[in-house]
């Protein structure tokens, strides 16, 4: 069984079918202590959601974090290529599990997250593990709540990962071109 923290390096381990490895340290989280001051880390926490560009608490439903750790081990123990969670309303809480666990995926290709209501808090947290991880080529995000807000961080992530070949932004909530002119000098490797 996890533990009850499913950002914590413990179960990290667990999901990579590992109990014995050297990350697992009880008193130790997996780089995310700024979600646990927001109370987001925790199963039945609080969540951010963004409505009408105003942050607003949402449920995080223990059952779907238990299913999101159940189908990320499943990526890494069959060393899966693609993670596809596409119109999986995951949030910004599922789409962190999937960023705590992106850098054991071993041989992971592509990330489909369209449609998943991620808003910029996931979307940060995903481009902040992807800077490290240069086996993934594709990243969808088509379809999310995502704001300009996150672009400074994406266009960081595309400056220093040159493994990154395809960044979709299809109907996001941005819809300005100002905003999308911080990622034009990527040209065709983030689709707007």
């Amino acid at each position: 069984m996890f533990d009850l923290d499913p950002m914590s390096r413990q179960s990290i381990a667990r999901l990579a079918g590992n109990d014995n490895d050297l990350l697992v340290e009880e008193d130790q989280t997996f780089n995310f202590s700024h979600l646990e001051s927001k109370g987001e880390a925790g199963r039945g926490a609080q969540g951010q959601k963004q409505v009408g560009g105003v942050e607003e608490e949402e449920k995080i439903d223990e059952a779907l974090i238990n299913e999101i750790e159940d189908y990320l081990r499943g990526v890494m123990e069959n060393n899966e290529k693609v993670i596809d969670m596409s119109d999986s309303p995951i949030g910004n809480a599922g789409a962190k599990c999937v960023a705590t666990a992106v850098n054991f995926c071993e041989g992971l290709e592509e990330m489909r997250l369209s449609s998943c209501g991620i808003g910029d808090s996931g979307a940060l947290s995903l481009f902040n593990e992807l800077l490290s991880c240069h086996s993934v080529t594709h990243l969808d995000l088509s379809g999310n709540p995502l704001s300009e807000k996150c672009f400074d961080v994406l266009a960081k992530l595309l400056q220093t990962n040159s493994s990154i070949k395809l960044v979709k932004l299809l109907g996001t909530a941005t819809k300005s071109k100002f905003a999308f002119s911080k990622l034009a000098k990527f040209g065709d490797r983030v689709q707007h």
